[in-house]
């Protein structure tokens, strides 16, 4: 399963259910109630206690994505290279490699242009300035978003790349993970999530209090799961 809008909200996969959700039950009937809280030795109540010694290896990593990606973002047209590989923003003053900035009118492409970002959000009037042959080259070689409102389509961009505000990394002990469920390195897990058998957690994954990712559910590296979420089996 893949990010939407890099927050791993897939609608048509992530049914909501909300009895499930609210009282922590797992697919397959067992409730988690008071008896993994405290630990009585069941079954469940020994995998979640084991579950505690999972924990992330290493911080959440900045959001990255490519130029390609924001094109998409935006529904605005691209020309360069759309894999260029985008971690922030920054003005043109003091650019940095990683970052896309934007201009607003022609006269200040050559600034954009000279400057150390790795690419640029301009007005769809650029365009013409490009010919078909040398589309896939960019503006001087350097990829160009083009757009008819770029300083809206910059602030979208500026709040996509925003780190998440995520939650303490590391399992909970309320948790339940089934033994043969596969958790990537640093997962954070919430209370009362419930991990089938044979699930496949992937790398980075965040899961909000009370999801449940049913029996051989695949979870794809960093999708973030909001809160009573359900992801059903084999999905």
């Amino acid at each position: 399963m893949n990010r939407q809008d890099s927050n791993g909200h897939n609608g048509k996969n992530q049914s909501m259910n909300g009895k499930n959700g609210s009282n922590g039950n797992s697919p397959n009937g067992s409730s988690q109630n008071g008896n993994v809280q405290n630990g009585n030795g069941s079954p469940h109540s020994k995998n979640a206690h084991n579950a505690t010694t999972i924990t992330m290896t290493h911080p959440i990593p900045a959001r990255q994505v490519t130029v390609g990606d924001i094109a998409k973002l935006l529904g605005a047209d691209l020309v360069g290279d759309a894999q260029t590989l985008i971690t922030g923003v920054s003005g043109l003053d003091g650019a940095l490699p990683g970052t896309i900035a934007f201009i607003e009118n022609e006269g200040l492409l050559k600034t954009a242009l000279d400057s150390s970002a790795s690419a640029i959000i301009g007005p769809s009037s650029l365009a013409d300035k490009v010919g078909v042959s040398e589309r896939k080259k960019g503006l001087q070689g350097k990829p160009a978003v083009l757009t008819g409102n770029p300083r809206l389509a910059f602030a979208k961009v500026m709040e996509y790349l925003q780190p998440l505000d995520l939650p303490e990394g590391g399992i909970h002990p309320t948790a339940i993970i089934e033994p043969d469920a596969h958790i990537g390195e640093g997962v954070t897990i919430r209370e009362f999530c419930y991990v089938g058998h044979q699930a496949h957690i992937g790398d980075g994954v965040v899961l909000y209090p009370h999801v449940v990712v049913g029996n051989g559910a695949q979870i794809g590296n960093a999708s973030v799961l909001n809160s009573s979420v359900v992801i059903n089996h084999h999905v």
